[in-house]
């Protein structure tokens, strides 16, 4: 009643699977403790839509899960490291260090041990695999444990016949000054996960750069004379130029066979970046493509609301498009 009283029907609820055809019947299957059905799910993918099949999987269970007695195999070990990985963050929360309880933060560091456990024998059995790589490169931004060897699992990652896209993102962003490097760190970090590139959704990875620079200096640089000069070039019609290059990249490479997950990816960073930039026409085309699945990132770096599907349907009454129904 009120939906239709003040503006139509509401939003859609945000979906923490963004999407992923079979993220319903993955979490039923691991509810059900069905490790083989849950196997055969993981089988019938490409490496990313793997990760992010995992990933809206541990981002949907309920936050008391226990896994009871699984099998001794690599797959659901890779999988159940992952479900842990993505628990723990949650358990965390999305706030600042200081603002992390201490229970939550024991809670935490408690699933990254039991991640952990999981993914190293995952990699140990499945050498050709790039997923349980890109799980561990996800799990480095809340354990130290694998911090030392990040370049090998990037190099695992990458030399694999099938390279994951969030492996690669989940390096890049070790490499930010936000977390575990700096600006210059994570531009080659860019450009080499670019170089090993299947195609042209990889190109998202260098607008993911971009993204998180502009973040760096609109939330974390102390100097204000860096940040202005930032901001002036981030707001230059050369620098702009430089965004639609790189979309235009990603546009004319840009073929059948890349998997869902990969677009998904690069759709919502080149969305927010063309939005941000003021690139309307650029942006409504990759808008249209995420339909009711924006990710949490990097669209929460800019939007308060807890609610991401209603904070994009103000950008799409912005730009002309029709709003999202549930």
């Amino acid at each position: 009643m009120f939906g239709r009283l003040f503006g139509g029907k509401p939003a859609p609820a945000y979906d923490p699977c963004e999407g992923h055809r079979l993220c319903d019947d993955g979490l039923t299957a691991l509810q059900s403790e069905d490790w083989a059905r849950l196997s055969d799910l993981y089988s019938q993918q490409r490496a990313s839509d793997r990760f992010h099949w995992i990933q809206g999987i541990g981002q949907s269970l309920s936050l008391d899960f226990e896994d009871k007695s699984p099998p001794d195999d690599p797959v659901i070990h890779c999988i159940l490291g992952g479900v842990w990985t993505f628990l723990a963050f949650r358990y965390r929360g999305a706030g600042v260090a200081s603002t992390v309880k201490q229970t939550s933060a024991e809670r935490m560091s408690n699933a990254l041990e039991i991640s952990e456990w999981y993914l190293d024998r995952a990699r140990s059995t499945e050498l050709e695999s790039s997923v349980p790589v890109s799980l561990m490169l996800r799990n480095a931004l809340g354990s130290h444990t694998n911090r030392d060897i990040l370049s090998s699992l990037i190099q695992q990652n990458l030399e694999s016949a099938d390279p994951c896209i969030f492996g690669a993102h989940n390096y890049l962003t070790c490499q930010t000054a936000k977390w575990l490097g700096s600006r210059d760190e994570m531009w080659a970090a860019a450009e080499l996960c670019l170089q090993a590139a299947p195609n042209s959704a990889w190109q998202a990875l260098k607008a993911r750069a971009i993204i998180e620079d502009w973040l760096w200096f609109e939330n974390f640089e102390d100097d204000m004379a860096s940040k202005q000069r930032f901001l002036k070039d981030f707001a230059s019609e050369t620098y702009r130029e430089r965004v639609e290059a790189l979309d235009d990249a990603f546009w004319v490479g840009l073929s059948p066979d890349v998997p869902r997950s990969e677009r998904h990816y690069a759709h919502n960073n080149f969305a927010w970046l063309l939005h941000q930039l003021n690139l309307k026409d650029r942006a409504i085309r990759h808008i249209e493509e995420i339909g009711a699945y924006p990710t949490t990132t990097p669209w929460g770096y800019s939007q308060t609301s807890e609610n991401l599907v209603r904070n994009l349907n103000r950008i799409r009454t912005s730009l002309g498009l029709a709003r999202l129904e549930a």
